[in-house]
């Protein structure tokens, strides 16, 4: 069985989430293989996420912890994203 497919949501989600991480760091002057050595991660890893690759809750713990902010600071508002006006969820 093969990785289940990843909803257009989820991909946009994750290009979001990445690009934040790449602000935050530039921010902060860090360069990925200094975010990548405090985080214990692989520089590649760090470009595979800032290029909306995706990753976990506990590799976006790390990345958040590294660059001294909170896991809510890299998360982007995602209230009614991917919803209707009525919180169904079907797209309008």
């Amino acid at each position: 069985m093969g990785k289940p497919t990843k909803l257009p949501i989820d991909i946009a989600l994750e290009a979001r989430v990445g690009a934040r991480i790449f602000i935050w760091r530039q921010r902060k002057r860090l360069t990925a293989r200094t975010l990548a050595r405090r985080a214990n991660l692989a520089v590649n890893t760090i470009y595979i996420i800032e290029n909306g690759g995706g990753c976990g809750v506990a590799t976006l713990s790390r990345i958040a912890t590294a660059l001294k902010l909170t896991l809510i600071d890299l998360i982007p508002n995602t209230q009614n994203y991917g919803e209707s006006k009525d919180g169904s969820g079907a797209q309008t």
